[in-house]
C-alpha cells in the first residue's frame, strides 16, 4: 500500500466501512430490524470483496471506480428505501474523491447528491434541502482540492525518488526496476531489446583540470541531449559517476547502433567542455533469451571497455548469437 495510494484508500475505505457499519448491522439484526440489518451487512460484504479484488494486479483502478458507484448507490438505497439518515452521503463524497478517478467521482457524487436532494419528504423545508446541497458542494470542492494536492505531491515525490539529483536522468533504482521488469516480460526471443552503456571520455581529466563544476555541466548536457534526441519509450539512467545507461526497448541491434552512432556524433558536435569537444564511448548489447539482468549489464560493460581500448569516442556492439 505504500507504493499505491489508490489501493491504500480502497483498503482504508473498506476497513472504515467494517468499523462504522458492521456494528449497526449487528445491532439491527439483534433488535429485530432484519431488513435494515441485512442491508448493512450486504454493504459491508460488498466493500470487503471489492477491496480484496483491488489487490489483484491491474485491477485497482477499475475496482476504485466500481467501489465509488457501489458506495453512492448504497447511500441512495438506504435513504430512499430504508429511510435512514442522509448524513452518510458526506463521508461517501470524501471517500469517492480520494479513491476514484477525478471525473468519475465528480459524476457519481453529483448523481448521488441530486437524487438525495430531491428525495420526497426527506427535508422539512426547501431551506434544509438547499443547505444539504450547499454543504455537499463545499465538501466536494474541498475534497477535490485535497485529492488533487495529494496526487501532485505524490507525483513530485515519485519523480524525486526516480531521478538523479544532479543530471535529472533516471537513477540506479529506476534502472534496476526497469531492467528486471523488461527481463521478466520478454517473450523468449533474443535481440528484441537493447541496452547501451555510455561513458564520457577523459572525464577525470576534465574534472582535475577544470574543476567539478565543468564536469557537472557536461553530465547535465549529456542527459538533456540524449533525452531530447530519443523516443519517449527510451529510458536514460545515470549508472554511476560519468557512466550512463540508455535502454532501447523493441529495438534491433542494427537500429540501436544507428541511434547511438548518431547520438555520439551529435553530442560531440553540439556539446563543448572547457577542454574542447565532449565525447563518449558506448557498448551495445541485445537482450538474449537466457539473460539475467546481471549478464546483460556485464556484456554491455565488456563492449564499453572494448570501445575505450580501441581509442574512445566510438561504439562497440555485442551481437546476439
Amino acid at each position: 500500500m505504500r507504493a499505491d495510494l489508490r489501493l491504500a484508500v480502497i483498503t482504508l475505505y473498506a476497513a472504515s466501512t467494517v468499523v462504522t457499519i458492521a456494528p449497526f448491522a449487528v445491532y439491527r439484526l439483534a433488535s429485530g430490524q432484519i431488513l435494515v440489518g441485512l442491508a448493512d451487512a450486504c454493504i459491508v460484504l460488498v466493500f470487503c470483496i471489492l477491496a480484496a479484488l483491488a489487490w489483484r494486479p491491474n485491477w485497482t483502478r477499475a475496482v476504485a471506480n466500481l467501489l465509488a458507484v457501489v458506495a453512492a448507490a448504497a447511500v441512495i438505497a438506504v435513504v430512499h428505501f430504508l429511510g435512514l439518515s442522509y448524513m452518510w452521503a458526506f463521508s461517501c463524497l470524501v471517500g469517492n474523491f480520494l479513491m476514484a478517478d477525478r471525473y468519475a467521482a465528480l459524476g457519481i457524487n453529483s448523481v448521488m447528491v441530486i437524487v438525495i436532494a430531491f428525495e420526497p419528504g426527506l427535508f422539512v423545508t426547501d431551506t434544509d434541502r438547499a443547505t444539504f446541497a450547499a454543504v455537499a458542494g463545499m465538501i466536494s470542492l474541498l475534497s477535490i482540492i485535497f485529492a488533487s494536492r495529494v496526487d501532485q505531491q505524490r507525483s513530485q515525490l515519485t519523480e524525486l525518488a526516480e531521478r538523479d539529483g544532479l543530471t535529472g536522468a533516471l537513477n540506479r533504482r529506476s534502472l534496476d526496476h526497469d531492467l528486471r521488469s523488461l527481463q521478466a516480460q520478454r517473450d523468449g526471443r533474443s535481440g528484441t531489446h537493447c541496452l547501451v552503456l555510455i561513458d564520457l571520455d577523459d572525464f577525470k581529466h576534465l574534472n582535475d583540470r577544470f574543476g567539478h563544476e565543468a564536469g557537472d555541466r557536461v553530465l547535465q548536457d549529456l542527459t538533456r541531449y540524449v533525452e531530447r534526441s530519443t523516443r519517449s519509450s527510451d529510458r536514460f539512467y545515470r549508472y554511476g559517476g560519468e557512466e550512463f545507461v540508455l535502454l532501447l526497448p523493441n529495438t534491433t541491434l542494427d537500429d540501436a547502433r544507428q541511434v547511438v552512432t548518431k547520438l555520439s556524433r551529435g553530442f560531440s558536435d553540439r556539446v563543448r567542455s572547457p577542454g574542447g569537444a565532449a565525447t563518449f564511448s558506448a557498448g551495445i548489447t541485445p537482450l538474449r533469451s537466457d539473460d539475467t539482468v546481471e549478464t546483460w549489464l556485464h556484456r554491455a560493460d565488456r563492449c564499453l571497455l572494448a570501445a575505450k581500448h580501441l581509442g574512445k569516442n566510438r561504439v562497440e556492439i555485442d551481437p546476439a548469437p
